[in-house]
């Protein structure tokens, strides 16, 4: 009876220990596929990640600065108010003009703007190296003339005995006006100004593309 016992308490403990053995290889195999599971997951993100296409950037600053410049067209740069007052007198040969005459004083109020015609500009204007940028730029010019017909009047007018005012003098006037106006404020300088402020406007607007030191020609 007692050898019986002792194999029989003997083989409890190794069915114990048997036991005890395959619960810790099955939890080591658990664990270790769990494991091998989530790094086979990570390689296949990382491996997507590596898959993807890589972007190119391309960044093609002359064109693109000739794009930008072109949109403000004709830049305005500078602008002249002036005021002239002319005389004009119409007679008839051969008549006295306290009959048949026609003389009036025009007050010519207008204005004169000049500025850069930036539509010309291409891309052999336009010289980039790194953060510089040299820009060659059009001569500035009249861009329009106007008399304002609201400011501008007739300071005095006399007619001869036997006439009316003649309607086309005034018209006469206004448009020699205008050009005596444009003729004084190129005398005056506008170009230059118009230079001048016309690069001023456009050093503005390259330092906010991101140049650091622009020059003109």
């Amino acid at each position: 009876m007692d050898g019986s016992t002792g194999r029989t308490g003997t083989s409890r403990l190794a069915i114990v220990a048997l036991s005890v053995l395959l619960v810790l290889v099955l939890g080591c195999a658990l664990v270790g596929g769990y494991t091998l599971l989530e790094v086979r997951r990570t390689a296949e993100q990382v491996g997507n990640l590596l898959s993807v296409e890589p972007t190119t950037v391309i960044r093609a600053r002359g064109p693109a600065v000739v794009k930008q410049v072109q949109r403000l067209s004709k830049l305005e740069t500078s602008r002249y108010t002036l005021e002239k007052i002319l005389d004009a007198e119409r007679t008839r040969r051969n008549v006295p003009g306290f009959l048949v005459g026609d003389k009036l004083i025009f007050v010519a109020h207008g204005e004169v703007v000049a500025g850069l015609d930036l539509s010309t500009i291409g891309e052999q204007d336009i010289e980039v190296s790194g953060d510089s940028i040299t820009m060659k730029l059009p001569e500035p010019q009249i861009l329009y003339t106007r008399i304002d017909n609201e400011k501008s009047y007739v300071y005095e007018r006399e007619t001869g005995l036997l006439s009316d005012a003649d309607k086309d003098l005034e018209s006469q006037v206004r448009a020699q006006a205008e050009q005596q106006i444009r003729e004084s404020a190129l005398e005056g300088g506008i170009l230059e100004d118009a230079r001048k402020n016309g690069e001023q406007t456009l050093e503005a607007l390259l330092l906010s593309m991101g140049f650091e030191d622009v020059s003109f020609e």
